[in-house]
C-alpha cells in the first residue's frame, strides 16, 4: 500500500505545472500574512473579506487551503493524492450554507477591495459595517440579528484587526487584552462601540424578571428598627414597591426576602443604602438621670431614631438615619427626663364637697363612693404619658345627676365648705398652697407681678408598669370611700398626669378673633426631689413669646381695597408671615397644683406665677440669635424651608435652662355666657372671659386644646372669689349630646 502511495506522489510531481487545476480563489496578502504569522489560532485560519453570499466566496471557504512553497498544500499529501478523494471532501454548491450578510449592502465588497489593495482596514471601514438599526431587544428577532452581526465580523476581520479596533476605541480598556478570543472582540465592538444591548445581560435580566428566589439579609437590632420604620411602615412600603415578601427573624436578626432576582437586587441596594446612612451618637443628658424605658420607645416612634440607655447616669445612645431625626431625638430625650422630674415634685390635691346640704337626705344614710373609671380622651394623650391605659377618679353614680355636683348646695370651691386633701389626707388651703415659696413683691428688686392661671382638663392615673398592655381593668378595682382611695394612691405611689381639654361651652364654638403666637418655654434645672416629698416645689421658668402676622385673607384684602384710591399702590403678592413685634421674655417662679374633682365632669390645674419682664437688651444671647434667625426665616424667601430650632439648653442668670416646650399657638379670648338653667352661683346668665388656645408642639407634632382662666390679682379677695366661681362654672358644666329628637308619646327628648 505504501509503495502505491509513493508512486502516485511521484507521478503528481512529474506532471507539468500548467496542467494542474487549482481552485479559483482570492488570496489577499493582508489576511495571508496574518494567517502565516499566527498559525496557532485555528479560528483565525478561516478566510476573511469578500462577499459572503456569493457562490465564489462560498467555494473559497470550502476549497481554499494554505499552499506550501513547492506548490502543494500544507496538509498531508495523502489526503489529496487522488482527485476522487479531493472531490469527496468538497461539498457541492447546492449543499453549501448560504449565509446572509448582516452588513449594509456593498460593505463586504468594499472590504474585499481594501484587502485586495493590500491595505489595513481602518476605523471608518468598521463604521461602514455598522447596521443602521436593529430589532427591539425584547423581540425574538433581536437574537438572530445580534448573532448575524457577530458572525459577519468574525468572518470579515481577523482577531488582530478586531483587537486593534478595540484599542483605538480605548487603549486602557480591559477588553483590549490579548487573552480574549475573536468572538469576544466582535461582541465587544457590537456592544461597546455600537451600543447594542448585550445578549448575556438580556438573558440575565430575563432571569431576574422571572426566577423567584429567597435571600437572607443579616442585620443588627438597631439596623432592623431603622429599616422597619415607624410601626413597620417603611418595611411595608419597601415590600410593596419591589413586590417582595419580607419576614423577620430575631435569632439571629435577619430579613428574609422572597421575590424575583431583580427585585432582590434592588432590595439589597436599598438595605445597603440605609445601613450606610445610619449615624450613631452618644448623648449625655443635662439631667443626670436615665430616661424611662417606655419613654425611650415613645421617643423612638416619634423621631424614627432608636434610643437606649447607657448606664444609670443619664446617657443615651442614639441610632438615626438623618441628622434631623438625631437632633429631634436629643431634644425629646432631654425634655422627657426633665419633665419626669418636674412631674414627681408636682402637688396633687383632691376636692371633697361638703357632706351637708339643705333639704337633702343625710349623707350618712347614702355615703358617696368613688372608683377609677377607664378614660377615653377625645385627643391623643401627651407623648410623655404611658400608653398602657388611663383612669380617672369619679363618684359612683354621678352620671345620674345631669349637673354633677350641686354647687348651690355645696358652695363649690368658692364657698369654702368643701375640703382639699393631699395624698396623705391632710386638708390644705388652695390659695396658701399656690402662694407658698413665691417671692413677695417687696423682696423683689425688679418690677414683677403675680398671676394665677387655671386650666381645665382631666387628672389621669396611669399604670405603675408602663410597659403593660392596655386594659379596662383599673389598678384598684371596686368602689371605695374617698379617703380610702387617696390612701391607696399614696401607698402605691400611683402616677398621675394632667391632660388639658376644652370645657363643654367651648367644644363646638368657633374662636372669635385669634392671633398666632410662637411660644418657647424653658425651666431651670433643680435638685432631684426625694420620694417622700409631697409639698409643692417651686420651679423657675423662662417664657419666650413672639406674635406672628398672618397673611391677609381674601376678605381682608377686599375690605382694605375699599379704602384705597386709584393712585394708591396695591400689593398683588400675598403677604409673608412676619414678626408682629419684638419678642417678649418673662422669667420668674411658678407653682403647679393639680386638683382632682371626682364629683364633676372635669378637673383643673392651677399655676401661680411670680414673673418679671426681661428687656430686649438683656435677653439671653442664644434667644437673641434665635429671634434673628426666626425673623430671617419668616421674611426672606431665600432663607430655606427648614424653620430654625430654638436652643435646647443655655446658661442664664446663674441657672442652666432646659427647653420644656416649643409650640405654635392659635390664641383667642372668648366671652362665655352660661344659660340660666345651670345650677351656678349668682344670677341667671353667668358670664366670664376665658383664653382658648390650640397648641401644636413643634417637636412631637402633637396637637392639644387648652382653656385658661386668669386671675391678675390673687391677693384681692374679690378677684380671687370671682376666679374660683369661674372655675366652678366651667368644671361643672356637662357635655351635651349632638342633638335631641322629640318623639310622639314621650315626654322627654331622646338624645342622639
Amino acid at each position: 500500500m505504501s509503495g502505491r502511495i509513493l508512486r502516485r506522489v511521484r507521478v503528481a510531481q512529474t506532471i507539468p505545472s500548467p496542467s494542474l487545476t487549482l481552485p479559483t480563489r482570492r488570496c489577499y496578502g493582508v489576511f495571508a500574512a496574518v494567517q502565516v504569522a499566527s498559525p496557532s489560532h485555528d479560528h483565525d485560519l478561516q478566510p476573511v473579506a469578500g462577499p459572503s453570499n456569493s457562490e465564489t466566496a462560498q467555494s473559497e471557504r470550502w476549497q481554499s487551503k494554505p499552499v506550501s512553497e513547492n506548490g502543494t498544500t500544507a496538509h498531508s499529501s495523502t489526503s489529496q493524492a487522488s482527485g476522487k478523494h479531493a472531490g469527496e471532501l468538497r461539498p457541492s454548491a447546492s449543499s453549501r450554507p448560504q449565509t446572509k450578510s448582516a452588513f449594509p449592502k456593498g460593505v463586504e465588497e468594499h472590504l474585499a477591495s481594501v484587502a485586495a489593495a493590500g491595505l489595513e482596514p481602518t476605523q471608518s471601514d468598521l463604521d461602514k459595517c455598522r447596521p443602521p438599526n436593529h430589532a427591539n431587544p425584547d423581540h425574538p428577532k433581536y437574537v438572530s440579528d445580534y448573532n448575524a452581526v457577530v458572525d459577519t465580523l468574525c468572518r470579515c476581520f481577523s482577531r488582530a484587526q478586531l483587537r486593534k479596533f478595540i484599542m483605538n476605541w480605548d487603549r486602557n480598556s480591559p477588553l483590549a487584552g490579548t487573552k480574549y478570543k475573536k468572538i469576544d472582540y466582535a461582541e465587544s465592538i457590537v456592544e461597546k462601540l455600537w451600543g447594542w444591548p448585550s445578549l448575556k445581560e438580556m438573558e440575565r435580566a430575563k432571569r431576574d424578571r422571572t426566577e423567584v428566589a429567597t435571600r437572607s439579609f443579616p442585620v443588627k437590632a438597631s439596623e432592623m428598627f431603622l429599616i422597619m420604620g415607624k410601626d413597620g411602615a417603611d418595611l411595608l412600603e419597601m415590600s410593596r414597591t419591589y413586590q417582595v415578601h419580607v419576614s423577620l427573624s430575631t435569632d439571629p436578626f435577619a430579613l428574609s426576602v422572597e421575590g424575583v432576582r431583580g427585585a432582590l437586587k434592588k432590595v439589597a441596594e436599598r438595605i445597603d443604602s440605609i445601613k450606610e446612612s445610619i449615624t450613631e451618637a452618644v448623648f449625655p443628658l443635662p439631667i443626670k438621670a436615665p430616661v424611662r424605658p417606655y419613654m425611650l420607645q415613645r421617643i423612638s416612634r416619634l423621631t424614627g431614631a432608636l434610643l437606649e440607655n447607657l448606664g444609670s447616669q443619664g446617657t443615651v445612645r442614639i441610632y438615626a438615619k438623618t441628622q434631623r431625626s438625631l437632633e429631634t431625638a436629643k431634644r425629646l430625650a432631654t425634655r422627657a427626663s426633665h419633665e419626669f422630674q418636674l412631674n414627681v415634685s408636682r402637688e396633687r390635691l383632691a376636692y371633697q364637697p361638703s357632706l351637708t346640704a339643705a333639704g337633702s337626705v343625710p349623707a350618712a344614710l347614702f355615703p358617696s363612693t368613688y372608683a377609677l373609671y377607664p378614660f377615653l380622651s377625645p385627643q391623643p394623650l401627651p407623648w410623655t404619658m404611658s400608653s398602657g391605659g388611663a383612669f380617672r377618679m369619679r363618684r359612683v353614680g354621678a352620671w345620674f345627676n345631669a349637673g354633677g355636683e350641686d354647687l348651690q348646695a355645696t358652695g363649690g370651691l368658692t364657698g369654702g365648705r368643701g375640703r382639699l386633701l393631699t395624698r396623705s389626707k391632710d386638708p390644705v388651703d388652695l390659695q396658701e398652697v399656690l402662694m407658698r415659696d413665691l417671692p413677695s413683691l417687696s423682696d423683689s428688686q425688679l418690677a414683677c407681678r403675680r398671676v394665677v392661671k387655671a386650666s381645665t382638663g382631666h387628672v389621669l392615673l396611669t399604670p405603675s408598669s408602663p410597659g403593660q398592655r392596655i386594659s379596662l381593668v383599673p389598678p384598684f378595682p371596686g368602689n371605695h370611700a374617698f379617703k380610702e382611695l387617696l390612701k391607696w394612691m399614696n401607698k402605691r405611689g400611683a402616677r398621675t398626669g394632667f391632660v388639658p381639654s376644652l370645657p363643654a361651652p367651648l367644644v363646638n364654638s368657633s374662636p372669635s378673633r385669634e392671633k398666632v403666637v410662637h411660644r418657647v418655654l424653658y425651666r431651670a434645672v433643680q435638685p432631684r426631689p426625694t420620694e417622700d416629698q409631697h409639698h409643692v416645689s417651686k420651679n423657675k421658668f423662662l417664657s419666650f413669646e413672639v406674635v406672628l402676622v398672618q397673611p391677609r385673607t381674601d376678605a381682608d384684602s377686599f375690605d382694605s381695597s375699599l379704602h384705597l384710591s386709584d393712585d394708591d399702590p396695591v400689593d398683588e403678592e400675598p403677604a409673608i408671615p412676619a414678626l408682629y413685634s419684638d419678642a417678649e421674655c418673662y422669667t420668674g417662679v411658678e407653682n403647679e397644683v393639680d386638683v382632682m374633682l371626682p364629683d364633676r365632669p372635669m378637673d383643673v390645674q392651677f399655676i401661680a406665677q411670680s414673673l418679671t419682664l426681661i428687656t430686649p437688651d438683656k435677653h439671653p444671647p442664644e434667644l437673641r440669635m434665635y429671634t434673628t434667625n426666626l425673623r430671617t426665616y419668616l421674611t426672606d424667601v431665600h432663607a430655606g424651608d427648614r424653620q430654625p430650632d430654638p436652643p435646647l439648653t443655655f446658661n442664664f442668670g446663674g441657672d442652666t435652662w432646659i427647653m420644656h416646650s416649643s409650640a405654635s399657638v392659635r390664641q383667642s379670648t372668648e366671652a362665655i355666657t352660661l344659660s340660666s338653667g345651670m345650677s351656678l352661683p349668682g344670677e341667671a346668665g353667668y358670664s366670664m372671659r376665658a383664653v382658648s388656645e390650640s397648641v401644636l408642639d413643634l417637636e412631637s407634632n402633637q396637637k392639644s386644646a387648652h382653656c385658661e382662666l386668669v386671675c391678675d390679682d390673687p391677693t384681692s379677695m374679690e378677684s380671687w372669689s370671682k376666679f374660683l366661681a369661674d372655675c366652678d362654672a366651667l368644671t361643672s358644666t356637662t357635655y351635651q349630646p349632638i342633638g335631641n329628637v322629640a318623639l310622639e308619646g314621650f315626654g322627654d327628648d331622646i338624645a342622639i
